[in-house]
């Protein structure tokens, strides 16, 4: 059992430094970015240090679909541009597919793919 504690303690500090990592990570990242692509485009831009290093970084522009302002507009927006502007991709119900009985499962078998997925953790220390 000492192990186990002993194993704990290690992914707990683990955590601790890659959140720490994480965070020098990406402040690097952007200081390194915005030096080099004072002004990016949008996709792949190249770069090179003064040593000659060549630095390609990808600048994103994120973008999301207003969904209620969507509804609102859609009916103005022709056709042709509505079908190749927004899709619909299905997406399963887990709750509804955990409340279907054991043969209703078994026919949808096929249409739901399961695997493991990765375990969290949360310690408490002993009182």
């Amino acid at each position: 059992m000492q192990r186990i504690e002993a194993m704990i303690v290690e992914w707990s500090n683990a955590c601790d430094a890659l959140d720490t990592l994480k965070g020098q990570e990406m402040a690097l990242r952007a200081e390194i970015f915005a030096a080099l692509f004072p002004s990016p485009t949008e996709g792949v831009n190249t770069g090179a240090t003064p040593s000659g290093v060549v630095v390609k970084g990808t600048h994103k522009i994120n973008r999301a679909l207003d969904v209620r302002e969507w509804e609102r507009l859609q009916a103005q927006v022709p056709p042709d541009v509505r079908v190749v502007l927004v899709s619909y991709k299905p997406t399963l119900n887990v709750s509804a597919w955990k409340d279907l009985t054991p043969s209703q499962r078994l026919f949808l078998a096929n249409v739901v793919n399961e695997k493991p997925g990765l375990p969290t953790l949360e310690i408490k220390a002993a009182k």
